[in-house]
């Protein structure tokens, strides 16, 4: 059982001894807890024990002596004694032993002191001071139950030795009657004493238990807590580490000047993807745009494993569908039911043209002077979705389109976090409605201004910087 069960097993099994290590734990506070009353009644003791020496001279002159031999010179001195040694370490660790000798010294004590008085009558008097001794012992002095117990009955077996052998007292009836009397007083405080011990200490042992629970579930929930932090931490380094790799899938700068480009992922990694393939013709450039369905890490690593293929292309970047086959061959069944959407396309700066396919990506904005249209032609379905063999027999094999662009200003291609973003506090407001507007006042903006303003444009729409999905946006002066 670990700590808690253990608390829990004792909390509901009433006991007043515990598992070794728990018993340490309650003696040390019991230790605490108790350590000035010890000294307030061991002190009250003293003043007691010496206060009650003036009766000594009323109720047996003649043996005033030898009781004062008693009462200050051997159970004061040792009160005193006890309270000294309770300010040193030793205490704690004989604490029930020393406890247990006092108890019984000033016990008998009362009862050296009956054996030695002269006057048998004035003697019984004294034997009213061992109830006070007995109720002391087990409440006041903060002894253990089994050891107030065995310390009080101790004293109550020796008051029977004394008054039968010191006190005479079965030679007179009289006396007999008192000491039948005292007996009953001395087995009633014994035992109202043993239950008021039992019960302080069984409530002690579960208050203790109770406040030892709380602790534990407290250091629990701390330590989960530390755990979670340091989990946490080891995640954001670990993401920060994926961020900065994910970072250096996406290009540092554009290859060209008339091209722009702008990523900002949900997460601290994404699932989308843009890049730029060269060729040997300085007026042609490769554009490829991809999407992965979700967030997060699992959406960044497929987004990798898209880049790898991108690298490892070859020949098949010299044609977009083909290129698309291939990609889709590489991800089919390993993307766990994650599709991908993608556009590639070549555009020729010379002739203005662009030659694409397009697997189930948005279509990029054409803008003109005069209005906004798309590049819209043979949009084919997502990636990793059905291999090839099955696009090939559902006659869905992704195709080239080539259109020519010279009457525009911009090609913009993007992932749905742009057009899909919402006003935080209208969330039925999607920026698809207001974009053309936003696109066609920017139309006269260079590349990277237009970039940059479009931006800042999407942050206002929406409110925040806060966005639901990636961010992904290239922009291209025709």
């Amino acid at each position: 059982m670990n700590t808690k069960e253990k608390i829990q097993y004792l909390i509901q099994n009433n006991k007043l001894k515990f598992f070794q290590d728990i018993e340490i734990l309650y003696y040390n506070d019991y230790y605490k807890k108790s350590l000035k009353t010890i000294r307030v009644a061991l002190f009250l003791a003293f003043i007691l024990y010496s206060f009650f020496g003036f009766l000594d001279t009323f109720l047996a002159p003649n043996s005033k002596t030898n009781i004062w031999l008693i009462r200050y010179g051997v159970v004061c001195p040792i009160l005193i004694f006890a309270i000294i040694i309770s300010y040193f370490k030793l205490f704690k660790k004989y604490m029930q032993l020393i406890l247990s000798y006092i108890v019984v010294i000033t016990g008998f004590g009362i009862l050296a002191m009956i054996s030695i008085i002269v006057e048998v009558e004035s003697g019984m008097y004294y034997y009213a001071g061992l109830i006070l001794v007995l109720m002391w012992g087990y409440t006041f002095v903060r002894l253990k139950f089994i050891n107030a117990s065995i310390v009080c009955w101790t004293i109550l077996i020796a008051y029977q030795f004394v008054a039968i052998f010191f006190q005479k007292v079965t030679n007179s009836s009289q006396l007999t009657k008192i000491f039948i009397s005292n007996n009953f007083f001395f087995v009633s405080a014994n035992i109202i004493g043993m239950s008021v011990s039992y019960i302080m200490e069984l409530s002690n042992r579960k208050d203790f238990l109770h406040r030892l629970l709380i602790l534990e579930e407290q250091r629990i929930t701390e330590r989960e807590r530390n755990e979670l932090r340091l989990r946490n931490k080891i995640v954001e380094e670990e993401l920060s580490m994926a961020r900065k790799i994910q970072r250096q899938l996406i290009p540092n700068k554009s290859p060209k000047q008339f091209i722009s480009f702008l990523y900002e992922p949900m997460e601290a990694v994404g699932g989308d993807l843009l890049d730029f393939l060269l060729f040997r013709e300085k007026n042609r450039i490769g554009i490829f745009l991809s999407d992965v369905a979700g967030h997060g890490v699992p959406a960044a690593l497929i987004a990798s494993m898209v880049k790898t293929t991108l690298i490892q292309s070859g020949k098949h970047k010299e044609n977009p569908a083909e290129f698309l086959m291939y990609l889709n061959d590489i991800l089919i069944n390993k993307t766990d039911n994650y599709f991908v959407t993608a556009f590639y396309g070549i555009y020729d700066s010379e002739t203005k043209s662009i030659t694409y396919s397009n697997a189930g990506h948005n279509p990029p904005y054409l803008i003109s002077e005069t209005e906004i249209t798309f590049l819209e032609s043979g949009k084919g379905l997502p990636l990793a979705v059905i291999d090839n063999k099955e696009l090939n027999r559902l006659g869905k094999m992704y195709k080239n389109q080539t259109e020519s662009i010279a009457g525009f200003i911009k090609l913009l291609l993007y992932t749905d976090g742009l057009v899909e973003a919402r006003k935080v506090n209208s969330p039925k407001i999607w920026f698809y409605d207001e974009i053309e507007a936003v696109l066609f006042d920017l139309k006269y903006l260079s590349n990277k201004e237009f970039i940059s303003q479009l931006y800042e444009k999407l942050i206002l729409f929406q409110g925040n910087k806060n966005f639901e999905d990636d961010i992904c946006v290239i922009c291209m002066d025709i």
